[in-house]
């Protein structure tokens, strides 16, 4: 099964609005975790895989998501190969 551009899009700026102007300080977890880009790019890991799976029930998996911190630095959270 494919899945359009238009629903992935939806998904991500979904997510990316939760964070996008805000001091991530006073955006839950990170109330009660450190903001740090290893942090952060596991909680939108993880929300987006739930919203796959929730949205997109028969469609793709997620498998990773990386978060460029600059140019050169980035974090990236892939899913387990069994």
């Amino acid at each position: 099964m494919t899945v359009g551009f238009r629903e992935i899009t939806t998904l991500l700026e979904a997510e990316a609005k939760k964070y996008s102007n805000q001091f991530l300080n006073d955006v839950p977890p990170f109330t009660v975790i450190q903001a740090s880009g290893e942090n952060l790019v596991t909680v939108i890991y993880r929300n987006l895989e739930a919203a796959c799976r929730t949205a997109l029930a028969d469609g793709p998996r997620l498998s990773a998501v990386t978060l460029w911190e600059n140019p050169t630095s980035y974090v990236r959270v892939e899913r387990k190969v069994a």
